[in-house]
């Protein structure tokens, strides 16, 4: 928990201090690119340059010309796809010929700039709307074409979503002492049902579940703050605890036996196992940089193992174990829940990230949680470690890593891109649950081979 409160409190500065303006992050966005049209000239100006508040007759005298020429030009660089005998298609060609682009990622970059200019025309023209009515009344023109025309290609969903594949390679825990319970809430024991599956001190996971996210809400207000929600579903790996089987019933009863809510000895032991989850998450976001946002987030959700009660053989070492799931629900959806904070760092600045919902790919992603998982619970029958349902969660990602082969005997550098991720879950307290690593790696190369030969 101290360094959960450490980061905690570097989240909180970021949030006081934030270091650039929303002018000054989308400077870079939109000043000098090559989709600007030659006329248009006069409008970066209105981007770079911070927003003062500047009297009316400094922007009458000094800018008001040029920002009436910007106007001009993107009434006659942004074709109206409403007019009659047009279709949105001929008209988005035009568009294309206009800015001289043509691919789909390029369209979608000039109409979120050119949209965001639209707005930032508008701040200004506050500082004296008298003069500026005519072109405000331009304004609603071009803003209603690049509705239609944003509407058309998806940057106004509200919603996206991204599919997430690949293999997943977890280490198995060490073994560790504790007083368990594996029947604990049911007058039979946990069964071994199943069939058993070898690890030789870490096992491969399927990763393929959707991703997906919300708008950012607040964003058009000019505030360093938004809020956005989203959630997942699907095959993801989970952090299991097994443990010692109940001993095998024989035909002669033993005298005495022992009462089935008796806790007994065991060695137990943490591995990453296949489920299905489904999370509901809320977050707050804060911009520090034109491409960078620190997020505070809360995370709902159940997960259910596909291996339900089956066993699974541990190597641990010179040894190999038959171990099952520790508690008797493990075949069953469980809640859990996490807050935490992250810092994510994106190849784009904000505004297309968010217009274009690529705040689901992150070139790189760094964050801590604090997790409760009712699968762990006292109640559950985990007894004998300091609260067994409560961890930290550390994780960190890089996305889309461009590696290129520069060895002596190829004949081309051949680029390549893989994402890697770690991570990592631990117990609290002094004798805490067992802790998982898992390893993410996504590409288009064979990395299993690479690394398993």
């Amino acid at each position: 928990m101290r360094n959960f409160s450490l980061l905690l409190t570097l989240f909180v500065l970021c949030s006081i201090y934030p270091s650039t303006s929303n002018a000054q992050m989308s400077a870079k966005s939109f000043s000098g690119r090559k989709t600007l049209a030659a006329s248009e000239k006069d409008c970066p100006h209105f981007v770079d340059t911070k927003f003062t508040k500047t009297l009316a007759n400094d922007f009458k005298n000094n800018q008001l010309t040029a920002w009436t020429n910007c106007v001009t030009a993107l009434e006659t660089n942004i074709p109206d796809p409403t007019a009659a005998g047009a279709t949105v298609d001929t008209k988005l060609s035009t568009l294309k010929t206009n800015y001289n682009i043509s691919t789909p990622d390029e369209v979608d970059i000039q109409l979120i700039t050119t949209h965001y200019l639209s707005r930032r025309l508008r701040q200004w023209a506050t500082l004296d709307p008298a003069d500026t009515i005519s072109g405000l009344a331009t304004l609603d023109g071009i803003d209603r074409s690049l509705h239609t025309f944003m509407s058309y290609t998806g940057l106004l969903d509200p919603f996206a979503g991204s599919l997430i594949a690949g293999p997943v390679f977890g280490d198995t825990g060490k073994l560790s002492s504790g007083i368990t319970n594996t029947n604990a809430g049911s007058s039979t024991s946990t069964g071994t049902t199943g069939t058993a599956a070898t690890s030789s001190g870490s096992n491969t996971n399927t990763l393929a579940h959707i991703e997906w996210s919300s708008k950012h809400f607040g964003e058009d207000s000019w505030s360093h703050f938004d809020f956005s929600f989203g959630g997942s579903f699907g095959l993801q790996p989970a952090l299991s605890l097994l443990t010692n089987p109940p001993p095998t019933a024989t035909a002669t009863p033993t005298p005495a036996p022992t009462p089935a809510a008796t806790p007994a000895n065991s060695s137990t032991t943490s591995q990453f196992q296949s489920a299905f989850v489904w999370t509901l998450n809320g977050r707050t976001n804060i911009h520090v940089g034109s491409t960078s946002e620190a997020s505070g987030f809360v995370r709902i959700g159940q997960l259910r193992l596909l291996t339900g009660n089956g066993a699974t053989i541990v190597d641990q070492g010179a040894n190999s174990t038959l171990q099952i799931p520790l508690n008797s629900n493990a075949d069953r959806m469980s809640w859990f829940y996490e807050t935490g904070i992250e810092y994510n760092f994106y190849n784009k600045s904000l505004e297309i990230i968010h217009a274009d919902k690529g705040q689901l790919q992150p070139a790189f992603n760094i964050g801590i949680a604090y997790k409760h998982d009712s699968r762990f619970s006292q109640s559950a029958g985990v007894v004998g470690f300091d609260s067994p349902d409560q961890r930290l969660v550390f994780r960190f990602l890089i996305n889309g890593l461009k590696i290129i082969d520069r060895r002596p005997d190829t004949t081309t550098s051949k680029p390549y891109a893989i994402s890697f991720g770690v991570e990592h879950e631990r117990g609290f307290g002094a004798n805490p649950v067992p802790s998982g690593t898992q390893l993410i790696i996504r590409g288009d190369i064979n990395l299993l081979k690479l690394i398993n030969p």
